[in-house]
């Protein structure tokens, strides 16, 4: 596992540590590893130059793969967990626990179907709830649970990215070098 990635807004992630130079090759300044997430299904990561620090400006960037994945940060729509729940059944939260939950009606329309009362609130405001727990419990908004899960698959990334050796490849367009 990297460092603690940063966030560079445009589902970007960046590790902050500069890359090392492959063995045998010259050091080159400021080119740090990155992933990028065109959709929750799919990253793509490679390196890119700065100006300076990861955060800085980028010069250029160089994408040394990319591959699918099962959705990163699923939850479920309320209408289709109401569903479910008026119909006896609370197995598929064990598979996709959170909901998104919009207004306080709809938190209380499942209190009721799950007969709880509304003095057992657990409302937080809109974001995602746990509906395995009785009453559910906010897990936070979906935008901080889907950055999260990116960060968590950027890590996961960019260690795959360095198993192999076509990063060096990049290192080198980047930093300018012939092979």
């Amino acid at each position: 596992m990297t460092t603690k990635l940063t966030y560079l807004g445009e589902d970007t992630f960046v590790d902050p540590d500069a890359v090392e130079a492959p063995e045998g090759s010259d050091p080159v300044p400021h080119i740090y590893a990155y992933a990028h997430f065109p959709s929750l299904e799919r990253v793509s990561y490679g390196l890119m130059r700065t100006k300076g620090k990861a955060t800085d400006e980028e010069i250029e960037s160089v994408k040394v793969g990319s591959y699918g994945m099962e959705v990163l940060a699923p939850y479920r729509e309320f209408k289709d967990a109401l569903e479910e729940l008026e119909d006896g059944s609370r197995h598929g939260f064990e598979e996709v626990p959170f909901v998104e939950v919009e207004t306080h009606d709809q938190y209380e329309e499942a209190l009721e179907v799950i007969d709880l009362a509304p003095s057992d609130s657990d409302w937080k405001g809109p974001g995602l709830y746990d509906f395995r727990d009785d009453p559910p419990s906010f897990q936070g908004s979906v935008e901080a649970y889907e950055q999260k899960e990116m960060e968590r698959a950027a890590d996961e990334a960019i260690d795959f990215m360095f198993q192999g050796d076509e990063w060096e490849n990049a290192f080198h367009e980047l930093g300018g070098e012939e092979e």
